[in-house]
């Protein structure tokens, strides 16, 4: 018989998962979009004669500037999350989803490129990921601990599954010289005004007991996580796995527009599916596995499956042949598979490894590294687009290789706390 704490903690569950899936439905609309707003000769951002080596930089420094700013706000926001709570720092969150949404619409309609970069930054100073992988540290599961993680990267993996073919639809069946491409991001502040609604008015606070706020107490938490071993190996094998991850999501949209001519619905289709494989590693996937691998094993596990599906990616775009296109939505499996087991496992070693009171700081960490990773990995990918447009996925695998070394000849360095 479930007691009355268990049918609350569900509700909350419910909730943030509800509040989390359109929060992220309304971001994924917006990404696949900006591919074509950068690189259709439709699009009024640019000129119908820019070449493809400055529209590709263009487009890394649109979707870097979100992770170069989620790299400062991600830890205020963690941080700010243990002493004011969850809903307050989710509903400022919310608030600027919305600005983001407006500026980038008004941006693509004005054809402005600084005004789409604003949009960018203030996504990147409210984006929640911190605070509601707190929010889950903070609920009392014991074992179920890994399984809600996973439940939340489904959760916003099904939000990336959903957002892209709004997105291409969208832009698709909407463009007109006027609208140029606007119409996605009009959606996307929708969806962004739907979440922020579910937050005020449905979402209970998760944090228990709230810390005074003293800049003393603070740094010397900050200097507590930072002290610690396992939390510095942690944040290593995240750093490798992300940069994999991040290098082949951030510059398959346009390999695949420019490379194998893929129309905007087929790009959104792609990005979706894609989704699709993270949402079933996420539900089904480490549910199903748990029973026989440790947290640690199923980092072993995810990097390989990780490395073979860059692998097959590079040999359809290196030997292109009949089978070529296949090979391109086959590679997406296990990459995708890969990373989301990783950074479930890797989440979950994060909140396991330090204090309750420090969830949302440690969170803010983990959001520091993957978005420093996702900030330098869309710079540099768009100066390797530059140069040819398959670079990045070269240059992908390498991180992985070096992360599965590290595990096969440092067996040491895995002696991390783990439930």
């Amino acid at each position: 018989m479930q007691t009355t704490a268990n049918i609350q903690q569900r509700s909350v569950l419910v909730w943030l998962f509800i509040a989390v899936f359109l929060d992220h439905t309304s971001i994924n609309i917006i990404f696949p979009v900006l591919t074509i707003v950068c690189f259709d000769p439709l699009s009024a951002l640019f000129g119908s004669d820019t070449p493809v080596a400055t529209r590709g930089m263009w487009y890394g420094l649109i979707i870097s500037v979100y992770h170069l700013i989620n790299i400062i706000a991600a830890p205020i926001f963690g941080i700010a999350s243990d002493y004011l709570g969850r809903r307050k720092l989710l509903i400022i969150a919310g608030i600027g989803a919305l600005g983001m949404g407006g500026f980038a619409a008004l941006g693509v309609l004005c054809s402005s490129i600084a005004t789409l970069v604003l949009a960018r930054i203030i996504g990147g100073f409210c984006a929640t990921k911190a605070v509601t992988q707190a929010a889950i540290g903070d609920l009392p599961t014991g074992q179920r601990k890994v399984l809600n993680m996973a439940y939340l990267q489904a959760i916003i993996a099904f939000g990336a599954l959903i957002g892209p073919l709004i997105g291409g639809y969208s832009a698709k069946h909407f463009y007109t010289p006027t609208l140029n491409f606007s119409v996605p991001f009009i959606l996307a502040t929708l969806f962004g005004l739907m979440s922020l609604a579910v937050v005020f008015w449905k979402l209970p606070e998760t944090l228990g007991q709230k810390a005074s706020p003293h800049w003393s107490g603070i740094l010397l938490s900050v200097k507590t996580i930072l002290a610690k071993p396992e939390v510095i190996k942690i944040s290593l094998l995240l750093l490798l796995s992300q940069i994999s991850w991040s290098m082949y999501y951030q510059y398959i949209p346009p390999i695949l527009t420019n490379k194998l001519g893929f129309s905007a619905l087929q790009l959104g289709i792609f990005l979706s599916l894609t989704a699709f494989w993270l949402v079933l590693a996420g539900s089904l996937g480490i549910k199903l596995i748990k029973k026989w691998f440790n947290l640690v094993q199923l980092i072993q596990l995810a990097s390989v499956l990780t490395l073979v599906g860059l692998l097959m990616t590079l040999l359809a775009l290196l030997y292109p042949n009949a089978w070529q296109h296949w090979l391109m939505w086959l590679a997406a499996i296990p990459v995708a598979i890969g990373d989301m087991m990783a950074y479930i496992v890797l989440t979950t070693l994060y909140s396991d490894n330090v204090a309750a009171e420090h969830q949302g700081l440690v969170m803010g960490l983990c959001l520091v590294v993957a978005q420093l990773v996702w900030f330098l990995t869309g710079l540099v990918g768009g100066m390797l687009v530059s140069i040819h447009i398959i670079l990045p996925i070269i240059v992908a695998p390498l991180s992985v290789i070096l992360l599965l070394g590290l595990l096969k000849f440092k067996p040491r360095f895995l002696m991390i706390k783990y439930d």
